[in-house]
């Protein structure tokens, strides 16, 4: 199973998530579109490990006073699948902040990760037939207070996201 750390989202950051993917879609933004079940902002991808419970003891080793985040700006960038597009949050810090212990501590328990630049963002859209970025988005936040480990499966054919 592929492992990842992540900031799960309330219903109403999903819904908000959900009618901006709405927007895309009334714009003819085609693609693969990430189900709300998987809507999620990944801090670090570990990727297959058997070492779950060392991961869950390094994200205990994080401590962090609870803040709110709000929704952002839309943005892309490419990767070797294609374009993603996804909305970003208005304070990148606190989750910068967050990344770079976590990556600590992973560090110091000898755990492997994907090693790219933390980009607080959510994937909404992978395989993006065009650059649109020019969408409303509604004044949505939530208090950040925890992450979890989560799995990522192939189950019938579709990725499917789980806390571990």
């Amino acid at each position: 199973m592929k492992i990842f750390v992540a900031i799960q989202f309330p219903a109403d950051i999903k819904s908000a998530l959900l009618d901006v993917q709405s927007a895309l879609k009334d714009c003819g933004v085609r693609g693969n579109w990430c189900s709300d079940n998987n809507l999620h902002m990944t801090m670090v991808y570990i990727g297959e490990t058997d070492e779950v419970e060392l991961i869950q003891k390094a994200v205990d080793e994080v401590s962090f006073e609870p803040f709110v985040m709000d929704l952002g700006k839309l943005g892309t960038f490419v990767t070797k699948y294609g374009r993603v597009i996804w909305c970003g949050v208005r304070d990148e810090r606190p989750l910068n902040r967050i990344a770079k212990v976590l990556r600590e501590r992973l560090d110091a328990h000898g755990i492997r990760y994907k090693g790219t630049k933390f980009k607080p963002h959510i994937s909404l859209l992978k395989e993006a037939n065009m650059d649109e970025t020019a969408i409303d988005i509604e004044n949505a936040s939530m208090t950040v207070d925890k992450m979890v480990v989560m799995k990522s499966e192939k189950i019938n054919g579709e990725f499917v996201y789980s806390k571990i």
